[in-house]
């Protein structure tokens, strides 16, 4: 694992220290710690182009899953757990800014999961119902109204289809405002969308950073046809509203 979190530029940068007799590596051991550091002063290839030293010191291992399970989202800071493939080498309670946690959890292909409640519908829902008549959101106004009314559905058992509705739409808009704009950057999934319209675009930090956050439950879960909890749904759902508001705003 140590290994494959340099390749994947988590970990950037390795001491040997000796503070004893005994050492704590083998030195075949560091020797391949320097050259995978040595491999990823170049640039990361695919699969496709990869031999036989490029997969064994710059490509990270495909079967390595890392999981996030956000405990708190402050005002500034990200509380949250870590895990390797689930259940391996825990570590509880680390804390840092939500920018460095967004960098952190894209360089893992980390699957990030929500334990608490820190959104309420009610309130971004107005903040979206308001937004709708923007001309950057009516062309997909009557699917957002259509979504949103499912909310009073006394039927309604969980979030999750309205949530992955709004944010198959919120794809569609941002790949909508690229063609409008003519914007040349890659745009093959949503992860791609928000990344380049953040650049390019207007966004404000905090849209950027709510989009980010939904992006990843549509990405490991949604798409795959995995369910979300019921917490989750109405997490990951309030900010896909919020959001989409701002889109209507902030973008023109």
């Amino acid at each position: 694992m140590f290994l494959d979190l340099i390749k994947r530029g988590v970990v950037g940068e390795v001491i040997k220290l000796h503070e004893s007799d005994e050492p704590f590596f083998h030195e075949d051991s560091w020797a391949e710690i320097q050259k995978t550091l040595d491999a990823r002063r170049h640039i990361v290839l695919t699969e496709i182009d990869a031999d036989e030293y490029d997969r064994k010191y710059r490509l990270p291992e495909r079967a390595f899953t890392y999981e996030l399970a956000v405990d708190k989202i402050a005002q500034e800071d990200v509380v949250f757990d870590f895990a390797f493939l689930g259940y391996k080498y825990r570590i509880s309670e680390l804390r840092v800014n939500k920018y460095a946690f967004y960098v952190y959890a894209d360089k893992l292909g980390a699957q990030v999961r929500f334990r608490t409640e820190w959104a309420s519908i009610d309130e971004p829902l107005s903040h979206l119902r308001s937004a709708l008549h923007s001309p950057l959101l009516k062309p997909v106004q009557p699917e957002i109204e259509q979504a949103i009314s499912q909310l009073h559905d006394p039927k309604l058992s969980t979030y999750e289809p309205v949530c992955a509705e709004l944010l198959r739409l919120t794809e569609k808009l941002l790949r909508r405002i690229r063609q409008q704009n003519r914007w040349k950057f890659k745009a093959d999934s949503l992860d791609h969308l928000i990344t380049g319209v953040s650049q390019v675009g207007s966004l404000s930090e905090d849209t950027i950073q709510m989009l980010r956050l939904v992006s990843k439950p549509y990405r490991d879960y949604i798409l795959h046809g995995r369910a979300l909890t019921s917490l989750v749904a109405k997490t990951v759902l309030a900010t896909t509203m919020e959001a989409m508001s701002r889109l209507g705003s902030e973008l023109k």
